[in-house]
Formats: C-alpha cells, structure tokens, sequence
C-alpha cells in the first residue's frame, strides 16, 4: 500500500498543515478517512463521529491533526492524526462530548457489543501481559486511494515525528492490521519496532503495535 520514499524532485508538489485547519477541513479529512479506510472500527461510528473525534483532535493541547495537500490543486490527499498522551485525550473527548457522540451514532450501531468494543479501544494498552506502552500515539493515518503507490506517507511521518520532537516526545506507539505486511515494512525501515500481536476486539483480526524510540 505504501511507498517508502517520496522522489526528491517531488518534494516541493506537496505540503502538510494543521494549525490553520478549518471545520471544513476537519470534515473533508474525515469523509477521507471514512472513505480511504472502510474496515477501520472508527469508521463503524459514523462519519459524523468522526468528524466530531477529528475536531477534537485538532482542538486539544493533546493532540495533532495533519492534512497533506498537492501543492497545485490544494486536493487533500491525506491525513494523519495523532495523541501526545492518548489517555488524557479521550478523557478529554468524553468529558467534552459524550453527549454529542451519542447523538452521533448510527441509529443501528448502539448495542452492547459496540459499547464492548468502544471500551476494549480505549483500554488494550492496559491489559495483563501487554508489554508497557508509551503515552503517545499515532491514532489514524490515511492516503487517498488513487494517489497511493506514491511515497506520500512519508511527508505525513516527518511533519508528526518532528512536532513530537519539538514537544519533548521521545518514544510513540501505532496499533496496525496484523495483516499489513507493506505498512509494517513502513514502519520498521523508519526504526519502529514490533513490541506485540493482540486481537484489541475478540471477534476482528489480530493487531500489532510497534513503538518507535527516538532518544
């Protein structure tokens, strides 16, 4: 799915933002998102969820929103979005919004099972036998189908290791499809490690964390 390098002469076709993100934008990277990753649990609450978990993101001294765009065009292509302490941020999100998540929800998706999964998302770093993780974490991320196969996901890498850095961030976290060999190639060629393999919903396919150290 992924490339390894963007080609030097195309570096300058693309850019990153964040800090000038406007609602709008924050919706069109969640449409993205829906789109881009159909599977992904996020996506079973809804696009308007989304929308509401993206805002926050960007809103929160805990997190980061970054959307990459093509120079020319201004087409968004991508996103990544990420939690310098990913407890604190979803406390913050449920004390902040519980009431408009709910309302949020397909109509179809509250039932005790989704409520189950909703909690085994926020509380697997926890779980007996997991190794200790760090508080950081990349929590979505993102290329647009058509324009895949083309390196972008490395501009988006950079841009969020490097505001991790400029916050004293030294190690993260990212939970992937156990099955994404080409995504965990990514990683591990950028010095990530695979710390463990896990099923975070009993009943999905199995995840893998990898953590990344950057001291």
């Amino acid at each position: 799915m992924f490339d390894l390098k963007v080609p030097a002469g195309h570096m300058a076709s693309y850019y990153v933002e964040s800090t000038s993100l406007s609602p709008h934008d924050v919706n069109e990277i969640a449409a993205l998102h829906c789109r881009s990753l159909d599977e992904s649990f996020v996506n079973r609450l809804g696009p308007s969820f989304v929308s509401l978990l993206f805002g926050h993101i960007h809103g929160s001294r805990f997190g980061h929103l970054l959307a990459l765009r093509e120079r020319a065009s201004d087409h968004l292509l991508g996103h990544i979005s990420a939690a310098t302490n990913v407890r604190k941020l979803y406390l913050e999100f449920l004390f902040a919004n519980s009431l408009a998540a709910l309302r949020s929800f397909p109509s179809d998706w509250l039932s005790l099972s989704n409520a189950t999964k909703l909690i085994d998302t926020v509380s697997y770093p926890f779980r007996r036998g997991v190794v200790r993780l760090p508080p950081a974490e990349i929590l979505t991320v993102s290329i647009a189908p058509e324009w895949r196969g083309r390196g972008l996901l490395e501009l988006l890498f950079r841009a969020l290791e490097a505001r991790f850095r400029d916050a004293q961030i030294a190690t993260a976290k990212i939970v992937t499809a156990g099955d994404d060999v080409r995504l965990h190639g990514f990683l591990e060629h950028r010095g990530w490690v695979r710390v463990h393999t896990l099923h975070i919903h009993p009943d999905d396919r199995a995840s893998c964390i990898h953590v990344v150290d950057w001291r």
